[in-house]
């Protein structure tokens, strides 16, 4: 790699323009740095100390200014990582008790005896809910950094998975019907274990909002079934659908089967679900054909309470 080049990623990965920083203070306190990259044991780390140890030996010689290159551009990789942590829990943390005085302020005027207008009220559920889509997306944020540090963990609990999924469907039956979509599910009772509840009703919000935007106002297919052992949750909706070229590369970060420009968004989310998936032992299967739409199977295992 030409080092003009090195120089161009490692400005655009910190967002700040410029040259390479050249003190020598800075280069120690680099070095440093990777000394305790070299120390942890995370698999992003192993990574690195594989990459690091490729170009170690070329520290000497004509390729020692492109060693300390990307080590300097590893160090950079790592801070920004750091700081997409810090920025989403100082983002998420403050709007979770405002959206507790909303939801208590639309208790309050939802009573008869308040009086208070229909518009108040439905003004109070769409900010509401733009809150709790707030907080959906801080969190996303959150999980993309611990992903990339390998740190994202399941946090277990038991789980009432038939009640999530019909809260899920709840939840998304407005925006659904705004699309011209039909909610139509079907949820086994009583489906119980052992699993991360966040990450849950992140895999079906997931799930639903993409089945909603590429699902060409067709009917939305929802399914959980359980067996005691596991729980099969099914997305399936009758849109646009994924080719079998896109279905390979739609689980990675930042794809997605249609153009940034049809459709917003960084193309994170599928990523992030499979990693959810992972980190409790499940899996995810997609299965799609073009115009014909897709349908999303999710198995996880559950363990008992």
């Amino acid at each position: 790699m030409a080092e003009a080049s090195v120089r161009t990623i490692f400005s655009r990965s910190i967002g700040m323009p410029g040259r390479l920083p050249v003190d020598p203070k800075e280069r120690l306190a680099g070095r440093a740095l990777l000394n305790m990259i070299m120390e942890d044991e995370t698999e992003p780390s192993s990574e690195l100390r594989k990459t690091y140890g490729e170009v170690a030996h070329a520290c000497v010689g004509p390729r020692g200014r492109h060693a300390r290159l990307v080590a300097e551009l590893m160090r950079a990789v790592r801070a920004r990582d750091a700081f997409i942590a810090i920025a989403a829990h100082e983002l998420r943390n403050p709007m979770t008790p405002m959206l507790g005085y909303v939801e208590h302020i639309l208790s309050v005027a939802r009573r008869p005896e308040s009086e208070c207008p229909e518009a108040i009220i439905v003004a109070l559920e769409r900010l509401a809910n733009q809150m709790v889509e707030y907080i959906k997306r801080a969190t996303t944020l959150l999980d993309v950094s611990r992903i990339n540090a390998g740190k994202l963990r399941a946090e277990f609990s038991v789980v009432d998975l038939s009640a999530m999924m019909r809260q899920a469907v709840h939840r998304h039956r407005a925006g659904a019907e705004r699309s011209g979509c039909r909610l139509e599910p079907s949820i086994a009772g009583e489906v119980t274990g052992m699993l991360d509840e966040l990450a849950v009703e992140q895999i079906a919000d997931n799930l639903l909002s993409n089945a909603v935007k590429y699902g060409a106002g067709e009917p939305i297919e929802i399914s959980l079934v359980g067996d005691g052992s596991k729980a099969r949750l099914t997305v399936r909706d009758h849109g646009i659908g994924i080719s079998e070229r896109d279905q390979a590369r739609i689980f990675d970060a930042f794809e997605r089967a249609v153009s940034r420009r049809e459709e917003g968004g960084f193309g994170i989310g599928l990523w992030v679900v499979r990693h959810l998936v992972d980190a409790m032992h499940g899996e995810i299967q997609v299965t799609s054909r073009p115009a014909e739409g897709s349908t999303f199977t999710v198995i996880l295992p559950l363990l008992p309470p």
